[in-house]
């Protein structure tokens, strides 16, 4: 999840949206407040996809369960790029092309 504003009253921010809009920021809501409970949780069973010490190659990936059914995934990784764009050159492999000289 990435935060790009800070808003001190959600409440008040969407008082003007409609029902169905106002559904979604309460789905995403919940998923956010089980993202943080993770950031402390060390109960769940990371599994290792992917682990390679290749210098200048350096990515780790991990995928999990979350206790409501969600795959999490987790990674860490060495990029010469905003974490943005690397996360849609991951996603999609045409752009990946584009950005991995690797391939």
């Amino acid at each position: 999840m990435i935060r790009l504003e800070r808003v001190c009253d959600w409440d008040r921010r969407i008082a003007g949206y409609s029902e169905e809009v106002r559904a979604i920021y309460a789905k995403v809501w919940q998923v956010e407040k089980e993202y943080d409970e993770l950031l402390v949780n060390n109960t769940l069973l990371w599994k290792n996809c992917h682990y390679s010490k290749i210098p200048g190659e350096e990515l780790h990936y991990e995928q999990a369960i979350s206790r409501n059914g969600f795959e999490l995934l987790r990674i860490r990784g060495k990029t010469d790029h905003d974490a943005i764009t690397s996360w849609r050159a991951y996603l999609d492999s045409a752009l990946r092309m584009d950005y991995d000289r690797n391939i």
